[in-house]
């Protein structure tokens, strides 16, 4: 598990944990709290990866999925780091930057996730099927849900982004997707579901 280093100002990572995958790149997954009492923008969360003796090996970044991050709440967020070094042993986490206040558009409202169907296919990967109705009065493009699959001690263990089919939500329109993740082995117990989306 990744040891998350406090930032300045409330938010935060926590839940996070780091795995290779099958090509021996390395994921780190968590979720960003935005502890503030407004809303944020485009949180980046910076992942460095030790050695054994505490030497820096390696650094990279990603982003909370969510575009915006609402005040006292949450988001879950992804670094990939591709062809990592030999001999990583720790990873440490943190909230580097956000904006403040956002540059863009509010928070999307209105955009119900409904899951009808998880399964697992031949290959070990978690399928949640499900659709996103719009019932706002906003018309949103890239319509993306944004996932996270937790193990029994309450950690995020895979995270997952995709689009709706259409991409593009009208008032009252329903979009279908499907989310999808490598669960062979990982012990996922439960997920959770966020719907970002651009203004039209």
């Amino acid at each position: 598990m990744p040891t998350a280093t406090p930032a300045p100002g409330g938010v935060t990572v926590q839940k996070s944990t780091w795995h290779y995958d099958i090509l021996g790149a390395i994921w780190v997954t968590g979720e960003v709290h935005n502890g503030l009492n407004h809303g944020i923008e485009l949180v980046k969360v910076t992942a460095k990866f030790y050695s054994a003796s505490n030497t820096l090996l390696a650094t990279d970044y990603g982003y909370a999925c969510l575009t915006a991050v609402p005040a006292n709440s949450d988001s879950p967020y992804t670094v990939l780091l591709v062809g990592p070094p030999a001999g990583i042993d720790h990873v440490t986490v943190a909230v580097t930057h956000w904006y403040d206040p956002p540059l863009l558009f509010p928070p999307p409202v209105g955009l119900q996730p409904t899951v009808t169907n998880t399964y697992t296919d031949i290959i070990g990967y978690l399928h949640l099927v499900g659709t996103v109705k719009n019932n706002s009065s906003n018309t949103y493009d890239f319509v993306q849900p944004c996932t996270a699959f937790y193990n029994s001690a309450g950690d995020v263990v895979r995270t997952d982004f995709t689009y709706t089919s259409p991409s593009t939500l009208a008032p009252g329109q329903t979009g279908t997707f499907d989310s999808s993740v490598d669960a062979d082995g990982v012990g996922i117990v439960s997920y959770r579901l966020w719907v970002d989306a651009g203004y039209q």
